[in-house]
């Protein structure tokens, strides 16, 4: 009983179900590798399922999947949409973040120093999404977690500033992700940096008319 309230920590749903401006999705039941070798689409839909049956006894209704890893895989969406998954969230449109190809020493090393240093805008229009079932929301920005050293925080999060205020300029769409456990390593510098980020979007709004939506909002805004 200990390790179920741990690992699955109910209590954390139901907090997050009374917190207004917020949405559970899933990320598969199993943290399902949609791109290995020996997995196939009817193992990927019966985690589906599994996953839909266990938020049911929340009286979640699923609309939004982030695939484990990024390993976006295009041919299961077709899947998703059957499931009753409306939005996806899919890789950046650049060449070292396209899970579809072999992935290299160069990929990661360009994936890490994108993190700090300009290579490309991240954030985009939303006309040029396919209007489809499911919405596919490419992602714009991973947060990194904290580093030893300062620099490199500075770095990154004057990155996602600059970013969120190009977004919010030009009326795009910039999507920042990350892990809660990556909060972990230094929770007070992690907090102080997310703190930092609301700041500069609190800005955008007000100054920009910047929103911000959850995958499920997003996605009924331009359908």
């Amino acid at each position: 009983m200990r390790f179920r309230s741990i690992f699955f920590a109910p209590n954390l749903i139901k907090e997050i179900q009374q917190a207004k401006g917020q949405e559970i999705g899933t990320h598969t039941y199993s943290h399902y590798y949609c791109l290995e070798s020996g997995q196939n689409e009817d193992q990927f839909a019966n985690d589906i399922d599994t996953a839909i049956k266990m938020a049911a006894k929340f009286n979640i209704n699923l609309k939004s999947l982030v695939f484990p890893r990024n390993q976006f895989n295009e041919s299961y969406l077709a899947c998703c949409a059957e499931k009753g998954l409306s939005s996806v969230r899919s890789n950046p449109n650049f060449w070292y973040w396209n899970t579809m190809t072999p992935q290299t020493m160069a990929t990661k090393v360009f994936r890490t120093a994108d993190a700090y240093f300009s290579l490309g805008t991240k954030s985009y229009e939303k006309e040029i999404l396919n209007n489809k079932d499911p919405l596919c929301q490419p992602s714009s920005r991973f947060l990194r977690p904290q580093h030893k050293i300062e620099l490199i925080n500075a770095l990154r999060l004057n990155r996602i500033k600059n970013e969120i205020i190009h977004a919010a300029k030009n009326e795009e769409v910039y999507h920042l992700w990350w892990h809660p456990h990556n909060f972990g390593i230094d929770p007070e510098g992690a907090i102080k940096t997310l703190k930092a980020i609301i700041e500069v979007y609190t800005y955008c709004k007000d100054n920009f008319g910047m929103e911000s939506k959850t995958m499920e909002e997003f996605q009924l805004g331009i359908s």
